[in-house]
This record gives C-alpha cells, sequence and structure tokens, in this order.
C-alpha cells in the first residue's frame, strides 16, 4: 500500500480549488446551449440485486467493503498534496473487474462527507455500469461528444450520494474516435471546479482506448486478477498508460479476512456495531464469511 503513495513523487503540487458557488455555462460547449445548474439534473435511484455486488452499498460493513475505504482513504490523502483528481481505472485484459472496482470506488469517494464525484463510463466497447447500478441503458458519452448539447443533457445523479455518472451513451460503431473528441472536449478541465473526484471506468490496455485516457487523467490504477493476469502481458501494456499510481488485486485469495469479521463479531456482542467504540451507525453491521472482491492494494 505504502507503495501507492511513492508512486506520485514525480507530481506537481496543486492546490484543490473549492468553490461553492452555483454551477454556470462555463461546462457548455462553446457552441451548445446555455449550461443549468448541476442541482436540476435528474436523479436515478438504483435497483441493486445480490448480483450486482456493489459491497459498499449492500454490504458496507464487510471486509470487501473496509477495503475500498482504505483505498478511497490512501487516494484522499494524495489529493492533499499532489495533483489528483482525475483517476483512471482500467485492467491488463478483459474479465478482470475493472468496473466493479471502479464503481465501488467511486461510491466510496462520494459517501465522504462533503465529496463530489463524477464517475464517466469510459469503457464505450463494453459498457457495465449502468447494468451493474440496475438502470436502463443511458445517453451519454458518444451522443454529447458527437452533439452540440450541454454536458449536464446527459449526466444523472445517483439518488443518495454525492455522485454524478456520466453513461457511455448510444451503441458506439467508432469507439475509439469517439474517445478521442472526449480528449479534445478536455472534459477534466471543464468539470474540475465543480467535482472533487473524476474517476474514469477505461476500456482494458489491451485497446488504444486507455493509452488516450490516460493522458487526460492525473493517475492510474491498474486492476489485476489473481491467478488470472498474465505477467508478460501486464508488463507489456504498462508502457502504453501513463501516470501509473498502483495496482489493486482483485480475487485475491492471499489475505485472510477472518479477523476483521472477528473484530466485527466482538464489537457486535459489546454493544458496538462498528466497533470503533463510538456509538453504532443506524445500520447494523454486517459479518460475512465470503472472500471480498478487493483484499489487497499493491505495487
Amino acid at each position: 500500500m505504502s507503495r501507492l503513495l511513492d508512486a506520485l513523487d514525480r507530481s506537481q503540487e496543486e492546490a484543490n480549488p473549492k468553490d461553492s458557488t452555483p454551477l454556470p455555462d462555463l461546462l457548455a460547449h462553446p457552441d451548445s446551449q446555455p449550461l443549468v445548474e448541476l442541482s436540476s439534473v435528474a436523479c436515478v435511484q438504483p435497483a441493486l440485486t445480490p448480483q450486482s455486488r456493489l459491497e459498499v452499498l449492500t454490504n458496507p460493513y464487510d471486509f470487501g467493503a473496509e477495503q475500498f475505504r482504505v483505498l478511497a482513504a490512501r487516494l484522499q490523502h494524495l489529493a492533499e498534496t499532489r495533483s489528483l483528481k482525475t483517476l483512471l481505472v482500467t485492467s491488463a485484459s478483459f474479465q478482470e473487474g475493472k468496473s466493479l472496482v471502479c464503481l465501488n470506488l467511486a461510491i466510496t469517494l462520494a459517501r465522504r462527507a462533503g465529496k463530489k464525484v463524477l464517475l464517466v463510463e469510459g469503457d464505450l466497447r463494453k459498457p457495465a455500469l449502468c447494468q451493474m447500478l440496475g438502470l436502463p441503458p443511458l445517453c451519454g458519452v458518444s451522443d454529447w461528444v458527437q452533439g452540440n448539447e450541454p454536458l449536464t443533457n446527459f449526466l444523472c445523479r445517483v439518488a443518495g450520494l454525492d455522485l454524478w455518472l456520466l453513461p457511455a451513451g448510444d451503441c458506439c460503431a467508432q469507439p475509439l474516435e469517439a474517445i478521442q473528441l472526449l480528449r479534445a472536449r478536455d472534459l477534466p478541465a471543464q468539470v474540475a471546479r465543480y467535482f472533487d473526484w473524476i474517476v474514469i471506468d477505461s476500456a482494458p490496455l489491451l485497446v488504444a482506448d486507455s493509452s488516450i485516457l490516460s493522458r487526460m487523467a492525473d493517475g492510474t490504477l491498474v486492476v489485476v486478477r489473481q491467478e488470472s493476469t498474465q505477467k508478460k502481458r501486464l508488463q507489456k501494456s504498462l508502457a502504453s498508460v501513463e501516470k501509473v499510481l498502483g495496482f489493486v488485486l482483485n480475487n485475491a485469495t492471499s489475505v485472510d479476512p477472518h479477523d476483521y469479521d472477528h473484530y466485527h463479531a466482538l464489537a457486535k456482542s459489546n454493544g458496538n456495531g462498528n466497533g470503533t467504540g463510538r456509538k453504532a451507525p443506524s445500520e447494523t453491521p454486517s459479518v460475512s464469511n465470503g472472500s471480498a472482491d478487493v483484499t489487497a492494494i499493491a505495487s
């Protein structure tokens, strides 16, 4: 985990701008219609199922959710001293869980007090975020970059969270071209002053999309799956991406969550569900014996 901190030594320090004023027309494309306030963006209610695997929402006190909180805390620490606001999440290949990690991380960041998060579905080849949230296909990136409408026409806010989603949009016949247009629009520069975090779910490193998107980001997290990701393929793929912060080890079996579960079981038996010695939250913590999706972070 500590190597995640060391990986940004060359990053430039940046002040973290804060602006509580209403969102003006600065987010609109120069040729588009005037932008409405961010508060007027439509709100969507996730329809979660056990298959959604959003541990931070369905099992917020289990070991997997705790690992996302640890990762979010480390990233927040970096952002306080380094230039880190736009975060790209990718993987070496397909089926390694990068969209699942990206969504859980974005939700965790959004649950931190006063943090506004924009989640961009930048994987136009195989978008998965809307499906994970139980939402129907929505207009988004591919529609915005090809038109002149303001960005807020394509944003939606996840109910109960300071989390805004820019979906992938309609099926895109030329995803690489759309990604190039997205970079030309310089999305992070347009929205940076209105969000504390911009998290981009990218296509895997196998395709050129991630290389382009990494140039828009302040840092990149690479998701690898234990006993699945091929070392040689990963090493070769990393040459195409910039500013790698570290790696998220997914589906890890080398870390045992039982000590964590035992800690919460003892806390619960002592009348304090969160095990902190303070008043327990309103929701009763769950004690899970299942394996966590994200159990280690290393570089």
